[in-house]
């Protein structure tokens, strides 16, 4: 009777860690091929990387050319097949990796755009689809922009505060404003008039009017315009810190209560009605998730995926012989993704944009063979 419970025992135990057995491979399968495919994505977005770089370089090296952009920023999209381990065929997902970069050659750091031409640029490639760049910046001059004409010194000052120093330029001195009249008090020593209130013609480089648009930035720069007491606090955040008090140095802060009241020329994507930036609204509007919607490939896309070809299905034929048997795999797989580009049509004030589709593919045709003897 012992010897029988004994027995029972051995096969209860050799049942035991059977099951163990398959429950933890399992898990362990399951866990490898988790593993796998993390690896599978972060090498192609890896190579996204490398790719978006050496597009940034390869401008960079063309950027002495005249006529051509002084920086360009290329957005590169890859999606990729990363096999499933429990689909009958290893058909999977497709997953999109990307990746930005832009590159500027030292000795361009200084310059700013003379033409259209030279305007910084997005080109944007999808699954090595490369599609016409696109102008990230507008070129606004004496010429075409009039409240650039004749700007007084307290009026440039205004406009460096509110498009940056680098995108703010002097092409030529303007007239004079208001010169030394004979009661000035050094006048009599002058033997030429000397110019009270200079003015200049500029030049400005504005992010606002390209074919791609940043709604942050643009409404950030429309407040400044508009509010004298945003501008203001805005113009004291990027003051230096005292180290003894740690509070804003006084001429930081003098400059800006002295140039912030200054009123200059409203740009058309700054118009308002009550409290409402009306062509911001235009441009930007809220999407079904309540957000704005932004500018560029949006992130909300499409895929659809189909199994069939012109002759047949995809499927797997199995052959046995006396010998061996014998598997193929026919495989026939195409996933198409949409994706849709908005953008704002170049030199255009009537608050419009153009949306783009675009559709790329990820495919896989062939036949697999395995033979196996008895």
């Amino acid at each position: 009777m012992g010897m029988k419970q004994c027995k029972t025992c051995l096969n209860n135990s050799k049942a035991q860690a059977l099951l163990e057995l398959s429950v933890l491979g399992a898990i362990v399968l399951m866990l490898l091929g988790v593993l796998i495919s993390y690896g599978l994505r972060y090498n192609e977005q890896q190579k996204t990387m490398q790719q978006a770089f050496r597009r940034a370089l390869k401008t960079a090296a063309e950027a002495n050319a005249e006529n051509t952009p002084i920086l360009v920023e290329h957005l590169v999209f890859n999606d990729t097949h990363i096999p499933d381990p429990g689909n009958t065929f290893g058909v999977g997902s497709v997953s999109a990796s990307v990746s930005s970069g832009s590159v500027t050659r030292n000795n361009m750091l200084s310059k700013s755009p003379d033409n259209e031409s030279e305007l910084p640029t997005i080109e944007i490639e999808i699954n090595k689809r490369r599609l016409p760049p696109l102008k990230a910046a507008g070129l606004r001059t004496c010429k075409n922009d009039f409240s650039l004409c004749n700007v007084p010194e307290e009026q440039e000052k205004k406009y460096v505060l509110v498009y940056g120093a680098n995108n703010v330029d002097v092409t030529e001195p303007g007239v004079c404003l208001e010169e030394q009249t004979p009661e000035s008090i050094d006048y009599e020593r002058d033997l030429q008039p000397v110019c009270l209130r200079p003015s200049n013609n500029l030049k400005i480089v504005d992010s606002s009017e390209g074919e791609i648009v940043n709604y942050s930035v643009t409404l950030n720069r429309c407040k400044i315009i508009t509010d004298k007491t945003f501008c203001e606090n805005e113009c004291i955040k990027d003051c230096k810190l005292m180290p003894s008090t740690a509070a804003p140095e006084p001429k930081c802060v003098e400059n800006c209560q002295t140039a912030c009241p200054v009123d200059i020329a409203i740009p058309w994507y700054c118009a308002k009605e009550g409290e409402k930036f009306v062509m911001l609204d235009s441009l930007f509007p809220i999407g079904p998730s309540n957000k704005r919607r932004a500018m560029g490939v949006q992130s909300d896309n499409t895929e659809e995926t189909t199994w069939q070809d012109d002759e047949r299905w995809t499927h797997l034929d199995k052959q046995e012989t006396e010998r061996d048997i014998t598997t193929t795999d026919s495989v026939n797989w195409k996933t198409e993704t949409d994706r849709t580009i908005v953008s704002k049509p170049f030199g255009d004030k009537s608050g419009a944009t153009v949306s783009e589709g675009v559709t790329t593919d990820v495919s896989q045709k062939k036949d697999t063979t395995w033979q196996t003897k008895w």
